[in-house]
């Protein structure tokens, strides 16, 4: 908060989002049809000045649980390629992508990177940037890397410019 903007972390371990079912129905009316906790998610990010997405790297890949919300961005995609829906000229966020992951192969990034940038591009987010850390396999050490910390703060510090 040392700019003085609202910050929102949406944690989505903690809410119920369901997998993208392909019921189709997004197809024809621009909205998913599945009703949970992603209504919310559409309308924070829709609103946002900047999107920050946050996952380690499982299996080359992010989460399940980033995928899933991902995924439900069909609708989206649909509204806007499909049935070439506006969005009323709203500005774009800027976007942000920070990972890490316990292989000391910068590679490792390459796959969840792509994930991301399409997410971003669907939803109308310009890529801005990424950090990406290798080698901390332990849960929540990176936080003790004054480098990635201090990378981390200045794309805070940027990104509200």
């Amino acid at each position: 908060m040392s700019e003085g903007v609202f910050v929102e972390k949406i944690f989505l371990n903690d809410l119920a989002v369901r997998p993208c079912q392909a019921c189709g129905r997004c197809h024809k009316t621009g909205v998913c049809g599945t009703r949970d906790d992603m209504t919310a998610i559409y309308r924070k990010i829709e609103r946002a000045d900047v999107v920050i997405v946050a996952s380690p790297v499982y299996f080359g890949t992010v989460t399940a649980q980033l995928k899933a919300m991902i995924d439900r961005f069909q609708a989206v995609w649909a509204a806007k390629n499909l049935l070439k829906l506006s969005r009323g000229g709203k500005k774009r966020a800027k976007g942000y992508f920070l990972s890490a992951a316990g292989s000391s192969d910068r590679k490792i990034f390459a796959h969840a990177g792509k994930i991301v940038r399409n997410f971003f591009a669907t939803a109308d987010i310009d890529y801005k940037g990424e950090l990406f850390c290798e080698g901390f396999d332990e849960k929540g050490s990176v936080v003790n890397d004054e480098k990635a910390m201090k990378k981390a703060f200045m794309i805070g510090k940027v990104s509200v410019r």
